[in-house]
Order: C-alpha cells, then sequence, then structure tokens
C-alpha cells in the first residue's frame, strides 16, 4: 500500500510540476517577447527621427542604448530573413541565451538592438514554490491513502476471522458513506445469518416433533386402533407437508420476481371472501367498513393470498374482534386491519416481515412466521407500501397496507 501510495504520489507532483512549470515558461516567453516589442517599436521610431535630421551612417554612433547602425555586410543572415527585414519587420536572431533585433533602415543599412542578456531565473523562488505545492499535494493525498489502508486492514482482518466485532471501521473524512455502507451491509449479513440459523432451528424443531410423534404413532399401532392411529399419521403428514410447502413458497417468492398478472382488482372482492372463508372457522367477531369502491391493477392471485394472510394473523392474534376498514386515498386504496390481542411485543417493527420472525405472543400459535414475509414481498411488487404498528381503537396491532391504482412500470 506504502509502495502505491509513494508510487501514485510521485506521478501526480511531476505531472503537475511539469504542467505548471511549461505554462509559467510558456507565459514567461510571450511576456518578455511583447514588452520588448513594444519598446523596439518605440525606439526604432526615435531612430528614424534622429538619422533625418542628422546624417547616419554604418557604425555611427547613436544616442539611444544598446541601439546601433550596422552595414548589411557585415552580418550573414538566411536569404529568408532578408526578405523578412525587407518588408519592414523586426527580426529577432538568438545568440546563445540573448536575443538581437533588427530592423532594416536603408538598403545598406540596419539598425541593430542588442543583445539582450536573459533575465536570471529566481531559483530560490521557484524551488520554494514547488516545495509549498508538493506539500500541499501531500496534505491532500496523505489522508485519503490513510483512510484507504485502514479500511483495507480491516476487512482483511474482517475476512480471515470472521468476527463482526472486530469489523470496527474508524471515521473517515474520504470514505464515511463507503465506510456507512459497509456497516449496513454488515448488518444485514449478521441478521440475514442469525435468521439462517433460526431457520434451520425452526426446520429442524418441527419436522422431529411430526416425526417423534409419526414414531410414537407407529409404535402403538395395532389392530385395535388402526383407524385412530391412521387419522393420526395423516395429521403429521399433512402438517409436515405444510411445513415443506411454506418454505418452498417462501423460497420461490424470494427469489424469483414473477410476471404480475395484472387487472383490474376491487380489494372488498378478496376481503370479504376471506372474512367469510376464515370466519366460519373461528368465533371472533370481524367487522368490515367498506369505504373503497375504486379497483386497483393487481394480480388477483397474488394479492389474495397477501390479503388472506393478514386477515388470518388478525383472527389468531385477536381476542374477540377484528376491524377491517378499507377506504380510497390520494395515494390509492388503503386496508387497515386491526385487532384487540395484546399488540407487537417488539420494538423492531420491520424484522416482523422478515422470515421465520413471530412475535413473543404467537410463538405457541401454529404457523410458521412466513405469512408476513410473503405478504410484503407481494405488496412491494405492486408498488404499495406495508405498515405495522399499535389500533388505536382497538389496542391490539394494526397493519396498514396502502396500494398505488396502477403498479409503476419499474416494478412491472
Amino acid at each position: 500500500m506504502l509502495t502505491r501510495f509513494l508510487g501514485y504520489y510521485a506521478l501526480v507532483v511531476l505531472v503537475t510540476f511539469a504542467v505548471i512549470f511549461i505554462g509559467d515558461y510558456s507565459f514567461q516567453r510571450y511576456q518578455q517577447r511583447a514588452e520588448v516589442q513594444v519598446d523596439l517599436h518605440y525606439l526604432f521610431e526615435l531612430a528614424d527621427d534622429y538619422c533625418r535630421s542628422q546624417v547616419c551612417q554604418p557604425h555611427t554612433s547613436l544616442p539611444f542604448s544598446q541601439l546601433s547602425l550596422i552595414d548589411t555586410r557585415s552580418i550573414q543572415m538566411p536569404a529568408e530573413s532578408w526578405q523578412r527585414l525587407a518588408t519592414g519587420e523586426i527580426l529577432a536572431l538568438s545568440m546563445g541565451e540573448d536575443e538581437i533585433y533588427y530592423r532594416a533602415m536603408t538598403k545598406d543599412m540596419l539598425l541593430q538592438f542588442g543583445p539582450i542578456p536573459a533575465k536570471p531565473h529566481p531559483g530560490w523562488y521557484v524551488t520554494a514554490f514547488y516545495l509549498l505545492l508538493a506539500t500541499l499535494i501531500l496534505m491532500g493525498l496523505y489522508p485519503l491513502f490513510r483512510d484507504m489502508y485502514r479500511l483495507r486492514e480491516v476487512s482483511l482482518r474482517f475476512s480471515k476471522n470472521r468476527q463482526f466485532e472486530s469489523l470496527q471501521l474508524p471515521t473517515s473524512r474520504y470514505f464515511q458513506p463507503v465506510n456507512d455502507a459497509i456497516f449496513w451491509m454488515v448488518n444485514k449479513i449478521a441478521r440475514l445469518l442469525a435468521l439462517q440459523k433460526e431457520l434451520s432451528h425452526t426446520l429442524s424443531h418441527e419436522m422431529r416433533t411430526s416425526l417423534s410423534r409419526l414414531n410414537f404413532t407407529l409404535a402403538i399401532l395395532d389392530r385395535d386402533n388402526l383407524e385412530e392411529c391412521r387419522d393420526t399419521l395423516q395429521e403429521d403428514i399433512d402438517e409436515l407437508n405444510t411445513l415443506v410447502k411454506e418454505y418452498l413458497d417462501f423460497s420461490r417468492l424470494e427469489h424469483l420476481t414473477p410476471k404480475l398478472d395484472l387487472g383490474l382488482l376491487n380489494l372488498t372482492v378478496p376481503i370479504r371472501h376471506y372474512i367469510g372463508l376464515l370466519g366460519q372457522y373461528s368465533d371472533k367477531h370481524i367487522e368490515f367498513h367498506e369505504l373503497c369502491t375504486t379497483p386497483i391493477a393487481a394480480d388477483e392471485r397474488l394479492m389474495a393470498r397477501a390479503i388472506k394472510n393478514l386477515i388470518d394473523n388478525a383472527i389468531k392474534y385477536s381476542a374477540s374482534k377484528v376491524l377491517i376498514r378499507c377506504s380510497s386515498t390520494e395515494q390509492g386504496v388503503c386496508v387497515l386491519i386491526e385487532d384487540d390481542g395484546e399488540g407487537l411485543l417488539t420494538d423492531k417493527i420491520d424484522e416482523l416481515f422478515m422470515p421465520y420472525v413471530r412475535s413473543g405472543a404467537g410463538r405457541n400459535l401454529p404457523g410458521y412466521g412466513l405469512g408476513l414475509a410473503i405478504t410484503r414481498k407481494i405488496v412491494d411488487w405492486h408498488g404499495g407500501t406495508i405498515e405495522a404498528g399499535r389500533s388505536d381503537s382497538l389496542g391490539g396491532a394494526c397493519f396498514k397496507l396502502v396500494l398505488p391504482v396502477s403498479v409503476p412500470t419499474q416494478v412491472n
């Protein structure tokens, strides 16, 4: 990491210095040349005025500093240069680090200005400037690479010991959003691992329970209790089938996004259907306030399953009463399902919608904790939202389902 930093730092410094040096050199040359050209025009005009009033011959002394008259035969130039002088142009010739400027006075005589010594380069000033620039670049790049190095070390340490406690991400000026994203990702991985562990425990416990009952029933099976044992065996087999079916259904919905078979659906239809279907096996009082008449675009099969899960949960967890209200809003259609049970016995509401998570009040009730997870998937596919909280009217749990009239294109 240090080698990469030094290499990158050296590259940035060299490129920066090269650009600044070339730009500064070009500007200085342009500036010096512009200043000299302005002075030369003025000086050459003064020389012309002087020679009009005085007799001027080659090597005649002129009352101007570094300005003299020379014979054209005393200097050798390329033919192209003589042509430029013949047009009245001021010609600059380099003599080492100095420059001499010429202009034609007559056919046999030239005005010469110079030589002009090159200005000494202020070495200490330039050196100090580049040292300061290198220091500023170092101050800017060092925190960046330091944070990158710390992030790399923490990631390597975590990859070796796989301990979430070791993933202590330092505060970073440059990479704080990256650190936050990694921390969020690690927390989510930890939760998924915990859920995977809970899944293994749940499945193994439920299967062991059913298998134990099957083994016990088979052990006591004889001709006298054949019919009774057959019914018991069938119940245990049905329970195992239900467990496997729930798990497979959730896995399918979790990892696949089906193409929705959209059609117009009035939510009062599946609500009334499942109130009648599920209510006939319960002594709970179910009250339905029907205030929504707006149909929505939905997959009828999937939406019916989501409605069934919510009503089934409300009946299961209620003490004596379930209240269902459906109304039209600006966002679409809103469905409130409330009960008078113990309510949600957790502060982590979002975890209720994760697979195999059940509130404390329902751990002894039948089910596997997949209903709300499946419901949330279905609602998400339709571009809606689902929230859980406490019922103001009944004091138990309240689930709020909001569905848009049409499914957004990116969702479908």
